[in-house]
């Protein structure tokens, strides 16, 4: 294949490469979901989980983490 040839087949491909965060956006949500999985499979849930989750210390924590998880989502 000469030059002009590679390059007039590269100039046609104008499907626009997907970078490393396209990639990690369509891979998170499997990974998470299996990690869940095995660990609910392999260690068990918490007998008291919804009451841990309800009290104070948790709500501070989970609060800014789903606000983060929100911005993350609206700024894609």
């Amino acid at each position: 294949m000469k030059t002009e040839d590679l390059i007039a087949a590269m100039a046609a491909d104008t499907t626009p490469a997907q970078g490393p965060g396209t990639r990690l956006v369509r891979a998170l949500p499997p990974a998470l979901a299996l990690s869940l999985a095995a660990l609910v499979l392999l260690w068990h849930l918490r007998p008291d989980l919804l009451a841990v989750l309800s009290s104070a210390a948790a709500l501070k924590t989970l609060t800014p983490v789903a606000l983060a998880l929100a911005a993350l989502w609206l700024a894609r």
